[in-house]
């Protein structure tokens, strides 16, 4: 069967879901697809045409006896996307209210955008860099709110609905901007403006909020479903806007100037949602809003704009905000940095979500502006202060599948994010989304939050980002980015090339990881010492002495006088006798040791907590190899002075598997001199056991602690 789609995504108290819905050709029937094959599919809309293969549920009788059937259940084994959305909305049939105006609908227009929209080629790898930006989605919002009652009709819970205490003008101050800049952040129409830095706005204009709309307890939607004032279903949604949009053209109101309809329902009904909206258009945006969350039960609980915000979202094609939660598993709603998180403070979208809606314009990186082993710097501004923020890095030009797109942003506590949580203030926050543009609704998820000077990687993509400073009274940041070699360590290819393939801001010799491949540069010769200054001519011979005078001998040079011999006994001690050499206790006597020791040392200075004592480096930190086991001074990380007793300098070997004890080792010997400084800046004698795997996938951990540490990253401590 081919139909169109209505794509629903339903906030509930608790958790959250995505219904899919598909109107028969006819409009005869209303299918709910369910199944595995929905629940795996994201990216769908309100609008698109798709091919269904599956199995109905058991019909209802009234159909055989030639009654219109309400909503039936559809398990679906297949699904795919034939076009764009057809003409006509799905939410009704043609001859009902929301029948084509004619015109395409936008979604189809859309639609035809995107695909005659070639792919721009990639930027050369020169600065400045090329921006991110799409064409604004919206630069109005036409919105018609439809409070409406549901006053003496029988509620979920066995009483009867009260009339709302709230009016349209009420409603208004929730919506309008109410001329006081300082509280813009309060209203939808204010929120858009800021958050968009003036291109999309919701005003009187064009928006308008109906009377309260008295509605009747029970009916037949335009689909044939049956909806009640004590169900809480899909034809009763459908039924309650029908229902709602014909009272309001009864009151003089031409519905079908607005493009988005939001049916604000009562306080006390029992529907368990806080919102449901349609994820993108057909020829109408719908969302259903609990009045009760917007308004309040009584008229002093205050007023909340986040939930019109949210659902205004969905329309707009946007997915909810997300982290990730142990095990790779989806935390709904746990990004506090977008408008389509949690609720309820105020703030704006997040990055990607900003860049689909055409807000913002970051920076852009991909495979080719980002090559492997050659940082790029990048300064930005706050996402609060210009549309010219962040950086978008097109990670899927390199990985593939393997890594989402992502998002570099500053976010300050000013404007629409005047109540943003302030574990976002004055830090970058790294987003993920697999989105495509403006019209491809996908989740996105936030990875982290870095302050000024913390580091990030993901393997997924062998990004390493370090945050080099953030300005608060500017505004700025700036960030190192740095792409790594698909093994994220530096090879034997990379070190003779002088790449710096771990991006650990060192290359070739001057990188410890490539000791065992190149040798370290020479250290420069000093230079020659200046020669003496060159002898004075002997003075000349003394004139003759006048005649009856005898000329005076010159007297002898004095030689130095020898110190009085120390008295003992009468008589002077004879010298002493040199005592026999001692084995060199310097770096010199273990000079491939020594310098892995002195790198651990520094490097665990930099990942040190601050407060905490520095540990000695240079000669100080010699490999002690005089002593049974040898180890370096101060951290007490085993070392070695021979390739057959070290790994270029390290003596952290792997342990040998076999049936017996002793084989081969567990891995191949590495070096790891950044994860053994992770461990040692923690605690003495500590070792990062690389050949292991702690609680996080794929992290190698310390030995006695077992924070997790890595060969190829420097991981600080945290703050004592």
């Amino acid at each position: 069967m081919t139909g169109e789609l209505v794509v629903l995504a339903v906030d509930g108290r608790g958790r959250e879901w995505q219904e899919v819905y598909m109107r028969s050709p006819d409009g005869a029937a209303t299918y709910k697809l369910e199944g595995p094959a929905i629940s795996a599919m994201r990216g769908l809309h309100t609008g698109q045409r798709a091919s269904v293969a599956g199995r109905l549920a058991a019909v209802a009788a009234a159909a055989a006896a030639g009654i219109r059937p309400g909503t039936q259940r559809l398990s679906v084994s297949s699904l795919s996307i034939v076009d764009g959305p057809a003409r006509g909305s799905a939410l009704g049939n043609a001859e009902g209210p929301f029948a084509s105006t004619g015109a395409a609908p936008p979604v189809a227009r859309y639609q035809r955008r995107l695909r005659q929209a070639a792919a721009p080629p990639a930027p050369p790898p020169q600065p400045p860099l090329p921006v991110s930006q799409l064409e604004l989605q919206a630069a109005d919002l036409p919105t018609l709110v439809l409070p409406v009652s549901l006053q003496g009709c029988a509620a979920l819970d066995g009483g009867q609905y009260d009339t709302p205490w709230y009016g349209p003008q009420d409603v208004e101050s929730v919506l309008f901007e109410r001329g006081n800049a300082s509280d813009a952040w309060a209203t939808v129409g204010g929120r858009l403006r800021t958050c968009s830095f003036n291109k999309t706005s919701l005003t009187r204009a064009t928006s308008a909020v109906a009377p309260v709309l008295r509605l009747p307890c029970n009916g037949t939607n335009s689909g044939g479903g049956n909806f009640s004032s004590t169900s809480c279903q899909y034809d009763d949604l459908v039924g309650w806007m029908e229902a709602g949009t014909a009272a309001a053209a009864a009151a003089g109101i031409n519905v079908t100037r607005y493009r988005h309809w939001v049916v604000l329902l009562p306080p006390g009904n029992m529907c368990p949602f806080y919102g449901i909206a349609t994820v993108g258009c057909a020829d109408r945006c719908v969302a259903w809003v609990q009045g009760g969350d917007v308004m309040g039960d009584s008229p002093d609980a205050g007023t909340d704009a986040h939930p019109l915000l949210h659902e205004l979202g969905h329309n707009l094609f946007l997915e909810h905000a997300n982290t990730y939660g142990p095990n790779h598993s989806i935390d709904s709603y746990a990004d506090l940095s977008c408008i389509m998180g949690q609720c309820c403070a105020a703030r704006c979208m997040n990055a990607p979500h900003a860049w689909q809606l055409g807000w913002i314009a970051p920076q852009q990186l991909d495979g080719n502006t980002l090559p492997v082993g050659q940082a790029r710097t990048a300064s930005f501004a706050s996402q609060t202060r210009t549309a010219a923020s962040g950086v978008r890095i097109n990670t899927t030009s390199w990985a593939g599948n393997a890594s989402d797109p992502l998002y570099l942003s500053l976010r300050l506590p000013e404007g629409g994010d005047s109540q943003l949580d302030s574990q976002y203030h004055y830090a970058v926050s790294i987003h993920s989304s697999a989105s495509t543009g403006s019209f491809d609704p996908q989740l996105t998820f936030l990875l982290a939050t870095l302050p000024a000077g913390a580091s990030w990687a993901h393997n997924e993509s062998g990004l390493i980002v370090k945050v080099l400073s953030v300005l608060p009274s500017r505004g700025r940041a700036t960030v190192r980015i740095c792409r790594r070699v698909p093994g994220l360590a530096e090879t034997r290819d990379t070190c003779q090339q002088a790449v710096d393939g771990d991006c650990d801001g060192l290359a070739g010799p001057a990188d410890p990881d490539c000791a065992i491949w190149v040798m370290p540069s020479p250290s420069p010769s000093p230079p020659p010492a200046p020669l003496p200054p060159p002898m004075p001519p002997p003075p000349p011979p003394p004139p003759a002495s006048p005649k009856g005078m005898k000329s005076l001998p010159m007297p002898p040079p004095r030689r130095p006088v020898a110190p009085p011999p120390s008295i003992s006994s009468g008589r002077a001690e004879p010298p002493p006798r040199p005592r026999p050499l001692q084995p060199a206790r310097t770096a010199g006597h273990c000079p491939l040791g020594s310098t892995f020791c002195s790198q651990l040392a520094t490097l665990a200075n930099q990942a040190r907590s601050r407060g905490s004592p520095r540990l000695p480096t240079g000669a100080a930190a010699a490999c002690q190899s005089w002593l049974a086991h040898p180890a370096c001074a101060g951290t007490g990380v085993p070392c070695g002075c021979s390739a057959n007793s070290s790994i270029a300098g390290s003596g952290v070997w792997p342990p040998k598997v076999s049936a017996k004890g002793t084989g081969t080792p567990a891995v191949p010997a590495r070096r790891c001199v950044r994860g053994h400084a992770t461990c040692a800046a923690r605690a003495p004698n500590s070792v990062c056991r690389y050949w292991q795997r702690g609680e996080r996938r794929g992290q190698a951990v310390c030995s006695g602690s077992g924070i997790p540490c890595s060969c190829g990253v420097l991981l600080p401590a945290p703050p004592q």
